[in-house]
């Protein structure tokens, strides 16, 4: 099941980024494939060094199922 990570690297200012992931690990790789343009680098050796903080919050998440909107929350 997916959880919503918050991932923050700290360097000249804090990347905070909300991803949608079925684990860490994979919350971590998907931004490591983001476009994050002239903070790449420094976002991308931060991750590489293990220089980040991981929050995992419970958060609602509206779906929408044609009609109506279904609220689940992500355990």
């Amino acid at each position: 099941m997916n959880k919503i990570f918050n991932v923050t690297v700290p360097f000249e200012i804090l990347a905070q980024f909300e991803v949608v992931a079925e684990s860490e690990e994979a919350a971590i790789d998907i931004i490591q494939r983001m476009p994050t343009y002239k903070w790449n680098k420094p976002i991308l050796e931060g991750l590489a060094e293990g220089n980040y903080e991981v929050a995992n919050e419970e958060k609602v998440v509206v779906e929408d199922w044609g009609d109506t909107d279904e609220e689940a929350t992500v355990p």
